[in-house]
């Protein structure tokens, strides 16, 4: 019985949140915020790349520049939303063209992929994390007959585009939000000395989509005599990738139930994170949803430097 009260305990963790499929997918692209420079390329002048602002309102909204000869020769303005049917759409409207809609064909942690196959060119939208601070966008499909792929190079930059904002890239931070699913394990530990004490419990946890990781833990749990009442602690090393980066932090959890209102705060330890995640800042929730685990995740991270 001892046992499935600390189950009961640990089912804290795993609180239900109210969350929309938007939210998730959105959130999910956290990676493309931001300023993207061009890398260098004949004929481009500085200034050529593109924009994209965070996920707000249900939608994320870009902006697309080509700069020749002292002059901007082409834009684009961008929109990825949600359609009608509940799925991502990626709208473009280039300079001297109709606009045009693009569905989502896949996404995946680092990688969006939107289609229009009646389009004349390009067919196919896609945009890709390649490593910490380098995005490829590409478009392709079928022109005159013959199938036709453009890369465009693009590494993160300062949003301000002066020479003091570039040298304090490396400082700069910028919120982001992301959602996933995950796994759990939880483990009884050997019984404390005193059977009324509070009970131990391992934990062994999988992420999955913008943080694609594996965690090991350890929690502290305790049921009082009153119905509904109970609280835990924890604490859990997350090992992986965020957005792309490699590294490791540790979250802390702090749990408790108060005649059945829940409680709960999980938040990354100050300092904990390491190899391309120091200085790593955010706060985690989690929900149940279709019997499944999710988390969103909002963080803040310093930019690499270009």
């Amino acid at each position: 019985m001892r046992d499935a009260g600390l189950l009961l305990t640990a089912a804290l963790m795993l609180m239900p949140a109210a969350a929309s499929a938007q939210a998730d997918a959105l959130g999910r692209l956290g990676w493309l915020a931001g300023c993207w420079t061009r890398i260098a390329a004949p004929g481009l002048d500085a200034g050529s790349g593109e924009q994209w602002t965070a996920a707000a309102g249900g939608a994320m909204l870009g902006l697309a520049r080509t700069v020749r000869g002292g002059r901007t020769v082409e834009h684009e303005f961008m929109r990825i939303h949600l359609g009608g049917d509940g799925r991502l759409l990626y709208s473009a409207q280039p300079s001297g063209q109709a606009p045009a809609d693009f569905a989502l064909l896949r996404q995946g942690e680092n990688e969006i992929v939107f289609e229009n196959p009646r389009h004349d060119f390009p067919q196919r939208i896609v945009y890709r994390l390649e490593a910490p601070g380098r995005l490829l966008a590409r478009i392709e499909g079928q022109r005159g007959g013959a199938a036709r792929t453009i890369d465009f190079a693009l590494q993160r930059s300062a949003c301000d585009g002066d020479s003091t904002a570039r040298k304090a890239t490396a400082m700069s931070t910028t919120t982001m939000k992301i959602s996933g699913e995950f796994e759990v394990t939880m483990q009884p530990q050997a019984a404390e000395a005193h059977a009324a004490g509070p009970g131990r419990m391992g934990l062994d946890k999988r992420y999955h989509g913008a943080l694609e990781a594996s965690a090991i833990g350890q929690m502290l749990a305790l049921r009082t005599a009153v119905q509904g009442s109970a609280g835990y602690v924890a604490i859990e090393t997350v090992s992986g990738t965020l957005a792309g980066r490699r590294g490791s932090f540790a979250l802390q959890h702090s749990g408790t139930m108060d005649r059945g209102t829940p409680f709960l705060t999980i938040g990354v330890i100050p300092d904990s994170g390491t190899e391309q995640l120091q200085g790593l800042k955010g706060q985690m929730q989690i929900r149940i949803e279709g019997g499944k685990h999710f988390y969103d995740f909002e963080y803040q991270l310093p930019e690499a430097g270009p």
